[in-house]
């Protein structure tokens, strides 16, 4: 019924079963969503799989411990992965906010063209290498959870590479937030209301 409720829940479960990362990270969501970063950041501490930690991290502002999470998930899963494009997406978005260098950036972007599945969310890679335009890459996000992640990568893109401010952004945000049991849900929230370690631009 509340945040507050399931992470109450999802805490009794964990104490007896540590290492279920779909229920920590149900839990990172409550907290993040109830904006005790604290206690999201020691839950995040626990997580043991790589993909999960991407999300968890950039919600809690770690942005260079996501990328390096992203880029494990790449290194153990291999491109053939279902979470392998996700990955390389977040990898590249997320070195545009640290800043990682726009030749190793493009880099990883050729390799991720070549390499990745041409299936979803391949369109969002091509969208980020400039080929689809964002209504393009919309009419492709032909499901709810599709839709969340092309609006996430939108809003990323414009904060993180074009320089564009909050409030432009807030709008697909905030839709993005509507599901909260979604990883993009958690990410949108937290640069809604980011804590105050992360509110400096």
């Amino acid at each position: 019924q509340t945040f507050a409720e399931a992470e109450e829940v999802a805490s009794e479960i964990l104490l007896e079963d540590a290492s279920n990362s779909d229920l920590r990270m149900l839990q990172l969501i409550a907290l993040v969503y109830e904006q005790r970063w604290d206690e999201a950041e020691a839950s995040a501490e626990k997580l043991s799989q790589s993909f999960y930690e991407i999300f968890a991290r950039m919600a809690l502002g770690g942005h260079a411990q996501a990328r390096q999470a992203a880029l494990a998930t790449l290194h153990g899963e291999g491109w053939y992965s279902d979470k392998s494009c996700s990955a390389a997406i977040l990898a590249i978005l997320i070195g545009w906010k640290v800043r990682d260098g726009e030749a190793m950036l493009r880099s990883e972007m050729a390799e991720a063209l070549q390499k990745s599945p041409r299936l979803w969310p391949y369109p969002m890679l091509r969208y980020l290498n400039e080929e689809l335009s964002e209504d393009e890459l919309l009419q492709l996000a032909d499901r709810p959870t599709r839709r969340r992640e092309a609006l996430l990568t939108l809003s990323l893109k414009a904060l993180w590479k074009d320089g564009k401010d909050l409030e432009s952004q807030r709008e697909r945000l905030e839709e993005v937030t509507i599901d909260p049991r979604c990883f993009e849900g958690m990410v949108a929230f937290s640069l809604l209301h980011p804590r105050e370690s992360q509110a400096q631009p």
